[in-house]
């Protein structure tokens, strides 16, 4: 989805990731494992349980160099 963050066509990155997303899950469906959300965890695509990450807010501090990042690019974030 970096794509809806910059806005314009997914990029070749975006598309991959995406794919390989689809297939994990599918993966995990013919496995009958259900409650689980697909993610990158340390550049592999893996899963969490729903009942670790469901309800949760994860801060990501103002002052990391991403956010920086973003907000030098121009992207908004409501403060």
């Amino acid at each position: 989805p970096g794509h809806m963050l910059r806005g314009g066509s997914p990029s070749a990155y975006d598309r991959v990731l995406a794919t390989k997303f689809g297939v994990h899950a599918a993966e995990l469906i013919a496995a009958d494992k259900y409650g689980y959300a697909v993610a990158m965890i340390n550049e592999v695509v893996a899963e969490n349980p729903l009942s670790e990450v469901a309800g949760k807010t994860k801060f990501v501090p103002a002052d990391h160099q991403l956010v920086k990042t973003a907000k030098a690019l121009g992207v908004a974030f409501g403060d």
